[in-house]
């Protein structure tokens, strides 16, 4: 019996992904050709032109930032603002302070996404909030999945986010 199966076309959808981190995709599609799947362990491999795309809302990535339980920070609200995160918070350094963050989404090596800091307002707040993301990234690893995936874009829109990348 064959270790591999060898597909011609591949389209898998999948809706409702909760990643081992809490992070909840919302929607994840993988289109390839020449595909081999592999079954102990579970391993995908593509021939060329092989693309991913993965979509992840605002709400979802609110509810994972709820779900973090981060010291100092509470009343959560994720939006997209002119292509970026804005995310605004409660923070508790001697009293409470409203706190707004605009913040950028960056790929490190192609399979680590982070989330990087733009402005922060009050400004005094900046480095509460550097301290928080430095806890909580990367938000997104693909190096242990069982196919190699590399990020190629990462848009944000009123949406959400949505990560293109290539698999091979």
């Amino acid at each position: 019996m064959a270790e591999n199966w060898e597909v011609m076309d591949l389209s898998v959808k999948v809706k409702g992904l909760v990643l081992p981190n809490g992070l909840h995709i919302d929607e994840g599609e993988i289109a390839g050709r020449e595909v081999s799947i592999g079954r102990d362990p579970f391993s995908l491999s593509t021939g060329p032109g092989s693309l991913a795309v993965v979509r992840v809302s605002c709400a979802s990535l609110q509810a994972f930032l709820v779900g973090l339980d981060l010291p100092h920070i509470s009343e959560i609200e994720v939006t997209a603002e002119g292509g970026l995160l804005k995310v605004s918070a409660t923070a508790r350094v001697i009293v409470q302070i409203a706190t707004t963050a605009l913040c950028a989404l960056e790929c490190e090596d192609g399979k680590r996404v982070n989330v990087r800091l733009e402005s922060a307002e009050p400004s005094a707040s900046r480095s509460l909030i550097e301290r928080q993301f430095a806890q909580i990234n990367p938000v997104l690893d693909l190096s242990g999945l069982p196919f190699d995936l590399t990020v190629t874009d990462i848009s944000v829109s009123d949406d959400g986010v949505v990560l293109r990348g290539d698999v091979g």
